[in-house]
C-alpha cells in the first residue's frame, strides 16, 4: 500500500516507472502498474497505448489482453471484433480468470452469439462465493423484450422475445 501512495503521489517515482518500461517493454507487472497509474490520473489514451506497447511486445500475455480489454471498455469507439479478440486471449479453457470468462460470455451474448451458453454453463460451476455469482456486474444498455416462466421464491427465468432463449436472474437484479 505505501508502493501504491508512493507510485501515485510522486512524479518521481512515475517517472522512474515509466523510463522502466520503456527499457523492457515485455514486463508486465511494470506495464500494468503504468497503464493503471495513467487511468488513475485520468489519461486513458496514455494508459490504452502503454498497454498496447506491452502486448505488442508480449502477445502471449494473457493479464495484459484481460487489462487492455477493461480499459477498452471506456472507450466508445472501440469495436466489437476488436474487444472479443482481446478478451478471448485473457483466459484459457479451465483457467480461474472468471472475470475474463464473463466479460467475453457477455459480449457473445450482445453480439447474438449462441456459444456464450456454454461460457456461462462452464461459470456456473466455477468455485465461488455464492454472493459473488448472483451480483450483478456489468449491467447492459439495451432493451430486451420476453415473459417471465419459471417464478421461484428468490429467482425466476425470463424467456426472451426472439432468441430461443432463458434468462436466469435473481429477483434482487430486477
Amino acid at each position: 500500500s505505501d508502493l501504491a501512495k508512493l507510485l501515485s503521489d510522486s512524479d518521481r517515482a512515475f517517472k522512474a516507472l515509466e523510463k522502466a518500461f520503456e527499457s523492457n517493454l515485455r514486463n508486465a507487472f511494470i506495464a500494468l502498474r503504468l497503464a493503471d497509474c495513467y487511468q488513475k490520473n485520468g489519461d486513458l489514451p496514455k494508459a490504452k497505448a502503454t498497454l498496447k506497447k506491452a502486448i505488442d511486445a508480449k502477445p502471449g500475455e494473457k493479464r495484459l489482453h484481460y487489462a487492455y480489454a477493461r480499459l477498452l471498455l471506456l472507450f466508445k469507439d472501440t469495436t466489437d471484433e476488436e474487444l472479443m479478440y482481446h478478451l478471448r486471449r485473457a483466459f484459457t479453457d479451465g483457467d480461474n480468470n472468471y472475470d475474463a470468462q464473463l466479460l467475453y460470455g457477455r459480449q457473445l451474448f450482445l453480439k447474438g452469439d449462441v456459444s456464450y451458453k456454454n461460457i456461462f454453463r462452464d461459470l456456473s460451476g466455477a468455485r465461488i462465493n455464492p454472493e459473488l455469482k448472483i451480483k450483478l456486474r456489468y449491467p447492459i444498455d439495451k432493451i430486451f423484450t420476453g415473459a417471465v416462466v419459471r417464478l421461484e421464491s428468490t429467482f425466476c427465468f425470463i424467456a426472451r422475445d426472439g432468441a430461443n432463449d432463458w434468462i436466469f436472474t435473481y429477483k434482487d437484479n430486477i
